[in-house]
């Protein structure tokens, strides 16, 4: 790929373990909220609140965050992750880190237990590296998925909001993905943007959004 799409491939997206078959009508994430801070050095830090009602279907144990973790190009480089904080409803829950070819899963949850049915609210926070992309024009572009295209479970919303550095100013927001774009930036600094959907998503329909920012601003990867 030519550009990194850092969310992208959530492969299953919940569960941890292996489920077959449709997912139960009403187990579904009712609520994917992401805040991702850009530094001035291109890294993320990748705050999100998801919240699911649980029906033992495919959310058992907890959830899967599938991260492609390669950076794309001639020359595939490994992008360092950075679990910060796991939680679920307000307490801290454990994770392991899978490691995968081209992936890192974050997956939450105790293997021997099972999460009770109902409403639940996951936190998970990660910061990752080289993120920021050059154009080798006037603009830096953050391009990724907020919702990649592989979860198996409905989403009713989501909504996104992306941090720029002190300093640095937005020149350029688009969404797609069956959302609509950038609120108005009258109503928020120059140094943010925000993104929510049109609609609720279905099973394996995704979120994709980008950011330029003036080039020089923040430390840029080479395509």
């Amino acid at each position: 790929m030519g550009r990194l799409i850092f969310l992208g491939a959530v492969l299953g997206g919940v569960a941890a373990t292996a489920a077959s078959g449709p997912a139960s009508a009403a187990e579904r994430i009712t609520d994917f909220k992401s805040d991702i801070a850009i530094a001035h050095d291109g890294s993320l830090t990748v705050t999100e609140v998801i919240a699911a009602d649980v029906e033992d279907t495919l959310i058992k144990h907890g959830l899967f965050r599938v991260l492609a973790v390669t950076r794309g190009g001639r020359d595939k480089l490994a992008i360092p992750l950075r679990v910060l904080r796991v939680a679920r409803d307000g307490h801290p829950e454990p994770y392991r880190v899978i490691s995968g070819a081209n992936t890192q899963t974050i997956a939450t949850g105790d293997k021997d237990t099972l999460v009770a049915p109902g409403p639940h609210l996951w936190l998970i926070a990660y910061q990752l590296r080289h993120q920021v992309k050059s154009t080798g024009g006037q603009y830096d572009r953050l391009f990724m998925d907020v919702v990649g295209a592989g979860w198996p479970l409905p989403i009713a919303k989501v909504s996104a909001t992306v941090r720029l550095p002190p300093a640095a100013v937005l020149t350029y927001s688009s969404v797609d993905g069956g959302t609509k774009g950038v609120e108005s930036l009258a109503r928020h600094p120059p140094q943010m943007a925000a993104f929510h959907s049109a609609h609720p998503l279905k099973a394996h329909e995704g979120m994709t959004l980008s950011v330029d920012i003036p080039r020089g601003v923040v430390q840029a990867e080479k395509q």
